[in-house]
């Protein structure tokens, strides 16, 4: 079916050329004159044939970018990972880059060891008022029990 219709296409394009051929020839001799020298040399001919009308361009450019922004870190460090690439778009509040700055990390680091300070400091308050406390309740038995021991009996002393 595809070869007839092939075919028929192959014809027409042959007809609708000896045709205008034709009615060139003709209308140079309803004119008076001769066939243009032009008319007589052989031409060459090529036969049609269907096939997809496709073609590639490869063409060299430069994108640019519709907005460019300075980025500066309030403190200066080392980038210790990035999460996003060039013309990457970004929204507001999106984390870009991780910074890693060895002097802060210090103070943090030195920070953390004063609150381990200081909380050793408040148990060892702790115990210590523990024992002031323990202290206290034994002195104090001590001297209820003298004071019992010397109410109950007038003019004893006791040591």
């Amino acid at each position: 079916m595809e070869t007839l219709r092939k075919r028929r296409l192959t014809l027409g394009g042959t007809l609708a050329a000896a045709a205008l051929i034709a009615l060139f020839a003709i209308l140079a001799r309803a004119r008076g004159g001769a066939p243009h020298a032009e008319l007589a040399r052989p031409a060459a001919v090529a036969r049609a044939r269907m096939t997809p009308l496709t073609a590639t361009l490869t063409l060299s450019g430069e994108f640019k970018p519709f907005q460019e922004v300075d980025l500066h870190a309030k403190v200066a460090g080392y980038i210790r990972r990035i999460f996003v690439d060039v013309g990457d778009k970004v929204r507001a509040g999106q984390l870009i880059a991780e910074l890693e700055v060895p002097e802060l990390v210090a103070q943090v680091q030195g920070a953390d060891a004063a609150i381990r300070r200081s909380e050793d400091g408040v148990r060892r308050a702790q115990s210590e008022l523990d024992r002031a406390r323990s202290v206290h309740e034994a002195a104090h038995f001590g001297y209820t029990r003298l004071k019992e021991a010397s109410d109950s009996r007038a003019g004893l002393i006791a040591l």
